[in-house]
C-alpha cells in the first residue's frame, strides 16, 4: 500500500500502545489521507483484445474500496485499536462514526451504480437479504432420516406409477 521508508509504511515499528492520534481532528486527517491514498491507488484489472489477430492487453482501473482493514494497513494501527476509537468518549467516536459513514457511502453508491459487486458489497454491508426456513405453522424443520436404499425405492415406485398412468391416459403425466 503506502511507499516504503514513508510515515505509513506499514512494516516500521508498531506503536507502543499509545493513542496514534492526538485528536479526533488528527485521527480523521489520517482517514482523508487513506481515502486519497485508495483514489489515487485504483486496483488494476488486466483485460485482453483481440483484434484482427492482435492480441492488447492493458490494465482496466477499478475503484479502490474503503475498509477499516485497509485504513488499519495504511496507518499502521490494529483494527481493534481503530474499532476502541468507536467506543471513546473524548471525541474519536463521533469521529469514527463519520469515517465509517464515509466507507459505507462509498461502497453503496459505487455497488447502486454498478462501479463494484453488488452482491459482494451488499453482504460486506449488511444488506444481504436473509430467508428464514422454518417448518410447518412456523415451527422447527422435522429432519427424518431416509437411507439411500429407501430414497432410490421411493423414485421407483414414483416412477413405477407415472409409467402406469401413462399407459393408462396415452399422454404423459407431469
Amino acid at each position: 500500500m503506502a511507499a516504503l521508508g514513508n510515515k505509513n509504511d506499514p512494516w516500521r515499528n508498531l506503536s507502543n500502545g499509545q493513542h496514534p492520534f492526538a485528536s479526533p481532528q488528527e485521527l480523521l486527517e489520517a482517514a482523508q489521507g487513506y481515502f486519497a491514498w485508495c483514489d489515487e491507488h485504483p486496483l488494476l484489472e488486466e483485460e485482453t483484445t483481440a483484434y484482427q489477430g492482435d492480441v492488447t492487453r492493458f490494465d482496466k482501473k477499478k475503484v479502490r474500496p474503503y475498509t477499516l482493514k485497509g485504513m488499519a494497513v495504511y496507518l499502521n494501527i490494529a483494527v481493534k485499536k481503530l474499532e476502541k476509537y468507536r467506543l471513546d468518549d473524548s471525541g474519536f467516536a463521533p469521529a469514527m462514526e463519520l469515517v465509517d459513514q464515509v466507507m459505507y457511502t462509498q461502497k453503496f453508491e459505487h455497488a447502486a451504480a454498478g462501479i463494484m459487486n453488488s452482491n459482494f458489497i451488499s453482504r460486506d454491508l449488511g444488506l444481504a437479504e436473509k430467508q428464514e426456513i422454518t417448518g410447518k405453522d412456523s415451527g422447527p424443520i422435522q429432519m427424518e432420516e431416509v437411507s439411500a436404499r429407501e430414497r432410490v425405492n421411493s423414485k421407483l415406485a414414483s416412477l413405477a406409477t407415472r409409467i402406469s398412468a401413462d399407459r393408462d391416459t396415452g399422454e404423459p403425466q407431469q
